[in-house]
């Protein structure tokens, strides 16, 4: 059924503020690297992700130290994707995170290929769609096997944030996996986020839609 004229017209005001939302915060994470990368800025633009706190967590119970590029600004973000999470529901998800906007970035370049009726995006039928969420499960429960005796977050060379806003230190493994991410959320919207981004089952974003609804 059709929504209503005045319920369509909110929901595209919604909707461009999204999406100016989301390309600040993409403003912001490309900044951060470009200072990164030209040895302007101090600080590495892993130290603004909120999964850099679980990554570090063994480390800091076993010895108090930080692992590399991390610090106590990853405990911060963590705390406020924890606090939006159970305020806003998936305003970090869907609003914040660099990777969820370019994925839908990716989406809607599919769309505009494919049609809107076209074979991409693919809906994953549901009987396939529930088991594969739990693989993001399954890198968590690695991530965090990993960081009792790491030195370096586990997760890096695999992490798409840090393969695009953290240069430097990125190998060609990863822009390979970077590049096969790409593709896959060409063909499944947002392929990370819905199946392999651990920080989903650390949030309350994953499951609640907060006080205030979902975002």
């Amino acid at each position: 059924m059709a929504l209503p004229t005045s319920a369509r017209r909110a929901k595209a005001r919604w909707g461009f503020w999204r999406r100016v939302v989301q390309i600040g915060f993409l403003a912001a994470a490309a900044l951060a690297a470009s200072r990164w990368a030209l040895g302007v800025g101090t600080t590495s633009p892993e130290a603004s992700c909120p999964f850099g706190a679980i990554e570090t967590l063994a480390a800091q119970v076993r010895g108090g130290a930080f692992l590399r590029n991390l610090g106590v600004t990853n405990w911060i973000a963590l705390g406020l994707v924890i606090a939006s999470g159970l305020l806003l529901g998936r305003a970090f998800c869907g609003w914040a995170c660099p990777i969820g906007t370019l994925q839908d970035a990716l989406a809607a370049l599919s769309r505009r290929i494919f049609g809107r009726r076209g074979p991409y995006p693919w809906r994953v039928p549901r009987w396939l769609d529930i088991p594969l969420r739990w693989l993001k499960v399954a890198v968590l429960g690695w991530v965090l096997w990993a960081s009792l005796t790491a030195l370096v977050p586990p997760l890096a060379p695999y992490c798409p944030f840090r393969t695009l806003f953290a240069p430097g230190g990125s190998a060609m493994f990863s822009w390979g996996l970077m590049a096969t991410l790409a593709l896959l959320s060409v063909m499944v919207e947002r392929f990370w986020c819905r199946y392999l981004c651990p920080l989903a089952p650390c949030s309350p974003c994953s499951t609640a839609s907060g006080l205030c609804g979902r975002a």
